[in-house]
C-alpha cells in the first residue's frame, strides 16, 4: 500500500472557504510556504493500492488540525474588542468555543484542540 501526503490550503471565500491541495513529501509544517491570501492549512493522507487492473484509493486519512496564521481571541476578548459582533459571540457561546482565531485575512474561525497557531510574519 502506498501512502501519499497532502497539504490543503485555506482561503477566504464568499460563503465558504476556498481550498487548494498539493502533494508534499512529508507532513512538516516548517517546510510549508503559505501562498498569498492563505490563512491556514492542514495535512491529510491518501492511501492507494493497485492490484492487476484494479486501483483502490482511500478517502482522506489522518487529517491534522488546522495550522493558522493570526491571533487567538477568547470569548472575553471578542466581547471587549468587538461588542457589536452578536452573531460571533452567540456562536461561541452556543457551540462551546473557548477560543477563535482572527486570521491574517481578518476572518474569525473556531480554534480547536488539535489546531496550531503559527508564528509567521504577516
Amino acid at each position: 500500500m502506498k501512502i501519499e501526503h497532502y497539504v490543503e490550503f485555506y482561503y477566504p471565500g464568499f460563503l465558504f472557504c476556498e481550498t487548494e491541495s498539493k502533494k508534499v513529501k512529508e507532513r512538516d509544517f516548517t517546510k510549508i510556504k503559505l501562498p498569498k491570501g492563505c490563512y491556514g492549512f492542514r495535512f491529510y493522507d491518501i492511501a492507494s493500492e493497485k492490484k492487476k487492473e484494479i486501483a483502490l484509493t482511500s478517502h482522506r486519512l489522518n487529517i491534522s488540525g488546522m495550522f493558522f496564521t493570526g491571533e487567538i481571541w477568547s470569548l472575553q476578548d471578542v466581547k471587549e474588542k468587538l461588542p457589536d459582533s452578536k452573531i460571533l459571540i452567540s456562536n461561541m457561546e452556543c457551540n462551546g468555543w473557548d477560543k477563535v482565531v482572527k486570521t491574517r485575512m481578518g476572518n474569525m474561525l473556531p480554534f480547536e484542540k488539535d489546531d496550531v497557531l503559527l508564528e509567521v510574519s504577516i
